[in-house]
């Protein structure tokens, strides 16, 4: 006479164990994304920098070609048609270098110091240090304090002493800074000092 066997069912979660391992998944998922989130902001930070530098090389080649003297900020008509990204241009093999990945792809993403490099003309209200006429590389005495080119999305042009608004702090709450020395440095505030270096 066969022995009949009786199965015994595998042991099942209860629903407290599951919710437990759902906690716990989801008390690691908190603490890990943000971390992936801030490591993927440096990338774009890193690729930002990429871009400046070689905005700052180009600046550099229009000022060679021009006697030492850097482009204005903008040029007439005072509406934005014609800035310092226009005359740069020529200068860039890829027009993606003016266009920050962190920035939003519909705003400016980078803006010129007006508060060093105005719009070119004393009338239009946006006066720079020498802004009746460009500024020649002789009259910025230390290029490596001098900012150049900032993270900004409001306006072609960014100056604190022009009551704007601060730079853009779109990486990590840090901004790239491309000084007049071609170096790119990321703050999280720019002494008024580094606008105006040698303001009277």
């Amino acid at each position: 006479m066969k022995r009949l066997t009786v199965s015994r069912a595998s042991p099942a979660f209860t629903l407290i164990e599951l919710l437990v391992v759902i906690a716990i998944i989801a008390i690691l998922a908190a603490l890990i994304f943000p971390v992936f989130s801030r490591a993927r902001e440096k990338a774009r930070q890193a690729s930002c920098a990429s871009n400046l530098k070689q905005l700052g090389l180009a600046m550099q080649m229009y000022a060679d070609d021009y006697d030492g003297f850097y482009t204005r900020g903008q040029f007439w008509p005072w509406d934005s048609s014609h800035t310092w990204i226009h005359t740069t241009r020529p200068y860039v093999g890829n027009d993606e270098v003016f266009h920050c990945p962190s920035a939003d792809p519909n705003r400016f993403s980078y803006g010129y110091n007006i508060a060093y490099w105005g719009a070119g003309d004393y009338l239009d209200g946006m006066h720079g240090i020498n802004d009746a006429w460009p500024v020649n590389e002789a009259a910025v005495p230390e290029p490596a304090e001098t900012i150049w080119v900032v993270d900004f999305e409001k306006y072609w042009g960014c100056g604190l002493e022009f009551g704007l608004e601060p730079p853009t702090a779109r990486h990590n709450d840090m901004f790239n800074t491309l000084f007049v020395d071609g170096h790119v440095k990321a703050l999280r505030e720019a002494a008024q000092r580094l606008w105006t270096i040698n303001a009277d």
